[in-house]
């Protein structure tokens, strides 16, 4: 149930009605780090409840997931902004990015940590790719 409309109503909040918002009082890289950390915090809740980690993979789970959320807030920012604003195409890839996400945390409970932290390595090297394009931002 989620699938389908959780990435629908969270990048019609985040990206169509706050990322604009925001992107007149900041800059649109820090608008889409404003939009990420609040996105990693209201996850958090979800997460801490639908993972169920042994006490000793929490900590380490939710800090790598967060890192994760907010470097793609920035790809997501990124996407939207050079579309035109397309809230198409960051809906497709949101949804994308949910389905891939319960793939990796399938993992955790059978101590495949390594593919969360492979996930946020190369989450945050595609952000940082996107961020140093210094005449977008």
């Amino acid at each position: 149930m989620t699938l389908p409309f959780g990435p629908l109503w969270e990048e019609l909040a985040g990206r169509a009605f706050c990322l604009r918002r925001l992107e007149l009082c900041y800059s649109k890289l820090s608008s889409a780090l404003l939009i990420g950390m609040y996105w990693a915090l209201w996850h958090i809740p979800l997460w801490w409840v639908t993972l169920n980690l042994a006490p000793n993979y929490r900590l380490p789970t939710l800090s790598l997931t967060s890192a994760n959320v907010v470097a793609w807030s920035i790809i997501f920012a990124y996407l939207y902004n050079r579309s035109s604003r397309s809230l198409p195409v960051t809906i497709v890839l949101h949804t994308t990015y949910v389905a891939a996400s319960s793939q990796v945390f399938a993992a955790i409970p059978h101590g495949h940590m390594h593919r969360i932290e492979i996930s946020t390595v190369l989450s945050i090297c595609s952000a940082a790719v996107l961020a140093t394009r210094n005449r977008y931002w």
